[in-house]
C-alpha cells in the first residue's frame, strides 16, 4: 500500500459533521496549571471547559493541536467533542547532568 504525502500551507474546518465550526489551536495547561487552555493563532485564548471525562480525555492530549467543538461562554469553550491535527513528540530538556556513553 502506498501513502500519499502532501505539502499544506493553509486549511479550514468549516464543519465537524454537524454543521457547527470547530475552534483550532494548540492545547496547553493554563496558567495555574490546574485548568486547559487553547492557544488560537491571531486570536485571544481560551480557557477549555468540560466534563471530567472529556478533559481527561484532552490532558492526554497536551501540545497537540486540537479541535473543538462546543458552546463559547465568553473567552471560555465548553467542550463536547474533540480531536487533533498533529502532535509533536515533547522535547528533550537538557539537564547538562546527561552522561556520554
Amino acid at each position: 500500500m502506498e501513502m500519499v504525502t502532501f505539502d499544506v500551507s493553509r486549511y479550514d474546518i468549516t464543519d465537524s459533521g454537524d454543521g457547527r465550526k470547530p475552534v483550532v489551536g494548540v492545547l496547553r495547561r493554563d496558567p495555574t496549571g490546574t485548568g486547559l487552555n487553547l492557544e488560537r493563532k491571531n486570536e485571544a485564548s481560551l480557557d477549555v471547559k468540560g466534563s471530567k471525562p472529556m478533559v481527561d480525555a484532552m490532558i492526554k492530549r497536551l501540545g497537540c493541536k486540537v479541535w473543538l467543538l462546543g458552546d463559547l461562554e465568553g473567552q471560555a469553550v465548553k467542550v463536547f467533542k474533540f480531536g487533533w491535527l498533529t502532535c509533536k513528540p515533547p522535547k528533550a530538556i537538557k539537564t547538562g547532568k546527561e552522561t556520554k556513553k
